[in-house]
């Protein structure tokens, strides 16, 4: 596991894996020293996300295989959370991209929608599917979304949780509501190349 924050290596390290604390512009790899690549949910929290790519590109042997999951500004159509948080809707944007910027640095490579089923993962697009999660303390403290909302604007989170909570009381689904474009666009993508 390579990862510029020490948090997130501890807690790798807390499940047996190797980590290297490394920035994603400037892996400390060999030039076509792996067989696969990966990123998981993390493209937007890289400025720098085009050296990002060019990093996991340089990283494959020829036939490898590079994986990026991520969020695009088309995904950000199906996660409704922008109803009740509206001020969180530019910085957002500003972190995700549109697809077609990605798929210029990754010419040939093959997307999938990403659909979750469940809304167990922690990410803000799982949650989604249920919103009730976000009503949890807990759950949306796995979130750098409402870590920064509840740092930065408090007011505002709590005014949504209170209309979410008054809209889920009232029989209104805002999941249901997104079901075409979450089916349209997914929840997230997923790019795939060879290297």
């Amino acid at each position: 596991v390579l990862d510029r924050a020490p948090a997130m290596l501890a807690r790798a390290r807390a499940k047996g894996l190797a980590c290297v604390r490394a920035d994603a512009t400037a892996l400390p790899v060999a030039t076509g020293a792996a067989d696969v690549v990966m990123s998981i949910s993390m493209l937007h929290l890289v400025p720098d996300w085009r050296a990002m790519l060019r990093e996991l590109k340089r990283l494959l042997r020829p036939g490898g295989r590079g994986v990026v999951m991520l969020y695009t500004r088309e995904n950000l159509g199906a996660h409704w959370v922008f109803d009740y948080f509206p001020s969180t809707r530019a910085w957002v944007e500003d972190w995700h991209g549109p697809l077609a910027e990605v798929l210029a640095e990754l010419p040939g490579a093959r997307v999938l929608p990403l659909l979750f089923s469940d809304g167990s993962d922690g990410s803000l697009a799982a949650m989604c599917r249920t919103p009730e999660r976000l009503l949890d303390p807990a759950a949306r403290a796995q979130t750098s979304y409402f870590e920064k909302l509840e740092n930065e604007a408090p007011a505002v989170l709590a005014a949504g949780l209170a209309a979410l909570r008054r809209d889920l009381d009232g029989g209104r689904r805002p999941d249901v509501e997104v079901a075409a474009v979450r089916a349209k666009v997914g929840d997230g993508t997923v790019i795939m190349w060879t290297g």
